[in-house]
């Protein structure tokens, strides 16, 4: 199994071992622990909230913030906003479970790895 680095600047996971995170090109690259808040997926208001709870639910630790801001979510309504979910690295397993059996019948919205 490949190691799993974290890049402390957009909190992405990923199996490259290069200098850069692939996501934003950071250096400020390590290797993964189980308490690191990761990135996982974003969400759209409606689905943010199903996602929440059953997270909840299930004890997966997890935060999501608001990528819009109160400002802009005002302008473009609720219906716009986006969520983004960051898990702790030792929950992926159970949070990509969890996901998959919500969204994996939903056209189009597969979380990538």
């Amino acid at each position: 199994m490949q190691e799993k680095w974290f890049c402390e600047n957009c909190q992405t996971v990923f199996e490259e071992s290069g200098r850069r995170c692939p996501q934003c090109g950071s250096r400020r690259i390590r290797e993964v622990r189980e308490d690191d808040l990761a990135y996982f997926c974003d969400k759209d208001a409606l689905w943010a909230a199903v996602l929440e709870d059953v997270f909840r639910q299930n004890g997966v630790d997890f935060y999501a913030k608001n990528l819009m801001g109160a400002a802009m979510t005002m302008r473009a309504g609720l219906a716009g906003e986006l969520r983004r979910f960051y898990v702790r690295f030792d929950q992926w397993p159970l949070a990509k479970a969890l996901y998959m059996e919500l969204f994996s019948a939903e056209s189009g919205d597969g979380q990538e790895e």
